[in-house]
């Protein structure tokens, strides 16, 4: 059962787990309410393992914090960001998105009143920063510069093609 946070609340240190025994649709829903979610660990969800819905913020500041949590082996979405500015920062994204039931790892809301997320200090593993396509080139630059992605790029493609250094003749 997801859980559910109204106002100005801090979620820290729980781990929220699903599996065959147990499922897990939505592993946390933040509906228009202001909530910092700390040290979290979520798995097992179907659906999504954090759902940030904040279409009723109209000013566009961040209410809604995600940081310093691991988001991974979830068959569904490790985020779905609906409306509002929310901060995700210093978390670990890995194994989501896997199912064939889930659109994608990671789903952004766009649209006149989408979303505006910020990103920061995450490591994104198995997610490429093309997911981030519905943001505008202004915040995508941040978050490729901001964040990590180490299946973005092929490793090999830095390695140069000339042996470097003097050449004997």
């Amino acid at each position: 059962m997801p859980k559910y946070f109204s106002r100005a609340s801090q979620l820290i240190g729980f781990r929220i787990v699903g599996d065959a025994a147990t499922p897990l649709g939505t592993g946390l829903l933040v509906k228009d309410a202001e909530l910092s979610v700390v040290d979290i660990d979520i798995t097992g969800a179907v659906n999504v393992a954090i759902h940030l819905d904040d279409l009723d913020n109209l000013n566009g500041a961040a209410r809604v914090t995600v940081m310093a949590s691991d988001i991974h082996d979830n068959p569904g979405a490790a985020l779905a960001i609906r409306g509002g500015a929310p901060r995700i920062a210093h978390n670990v994204f890995l194994r989501n998105g896997l199912s064939e039931r889930a659109p994608a790892a990671l789903t952004i809301e766009r649209g006149e009143r989408g979303a505006k997320p910020r990103f920061s200090g995450n490591v994104f593993h198995g997610i490429t920063s093309k997911v981030f396509g519905v943001l505008s080139d202004e915040v995508r630059a941040a978050l490729v510069r901001d964040n990590w992605f180490p299946d973005d790029h092929d490793p090999r493609a830095s390695v140069p093609t000339a042996p470097r250094g003097r050449q004997s003749r």
